[in-house]
């Protein structure tokens, strides 16, 4: 679900139970503590604080959130959170 957040090349690692399937990256290289925290609020988002199970048809939308997030603290940094996309439906 969530590739290439650290370093071009550079996988996040899979958390148990999250499949794959709605992939989410980025366009260039961003900051470790950036692409980390934008990781942590979607699969955040995603469990429900780690409530539920994984609901990953709701993975554009936790990325909306965490992008928007960093863009309220960062806003003059668009280079931080401009970079995340999410490919498919």
């Amino acid at each position: 679900m969530v590739t290439c957040w650290h370093k071009p090349g550079r996988r996040w690692p899979a958390r148990p139970g999250i499949p794959q399937a709605r992939p989410a990256t980025a366009l260039w290289p961003v900051g470790d503590r950036t692409a980390t925290r934008i990781a942590a609020d979607v699969y955040t988002y995603l469990t429900d604080s780690g409530e539920k199970p994984s609901a990953t048809a709701r993975t554009a939308v936790a990325l909306h959130h965490a992008t928007r997030r960093v863009r309220r603290r960062r806003l003059g940094e668009p280079t931080l959170w401009a970079a995340h996309i999410h490919v498919g439906v």
